[in-house]
């Protein structure tokens, strides 16, 4: 049996190249050849590889800290730092991230008033009575 040249020449014949590979014999001109069907083993292995990489990736997107806490974390600095426009800057991006958080929208109205923008700070106290809570403004010395 002459087996075909693998590298210049289209092989249509699937069972003569398995042969080919298997038997390990090649011709001058061409290439070792891996087989065109990998064995069970090879695709066991490959498929537990890429299940691994998968699972790290979805680990590691698990574990990445949302984009709200860094920037929770910059407010704060800026706040200690009583840094107004800073404050109010690194909370309204948290609130446009989660407007469902109760304590950002305190924490703003209290900064708009600081600001002297009381528009603002009425309109974060109404979104928080519009969410079902209720606190005690009066007694809150910031407001």
């Amino acid at each position: 049996m002459i087996l075909p040249n693998l590298r210049s020449a289209q092989v249509t014949d699937l069972k003569q190249v398995e042969t080919h590979c298997l038997l390990g014999t090649n011709t001058a001109n061409a290439a070792p050849v891996l087989p065109l069907t990998h064995s069970l083993h090879f695709r066991v292995h490959t498929r537990v590889l890429l299940t691994l990489v998968v699972a790290l990736a979805m680990t590691a997107v698990l574990w990445a800290e949302p984009p709200y806490r860094a920037l929770m974390r910059e407010a704060a600095e800026a706040q200690k730092a009583e840094n107004l426009p800073l404050l109010i800057e690194k909370l309204e991006a948290v609130r446009a991230l989660r407007p469902d958080f109760p304590r950002v929208l305190t924490i703003l109205s209290r900064a708009y008033t600081a600001a002297g923008r009381t528009d603002d700070a009425i309109a974060a106290l109404q979104a928080i009575a519009d969410r079902g809570l209720a606190g005690d403004i009066a007694k809150d010395p910031a407001l």
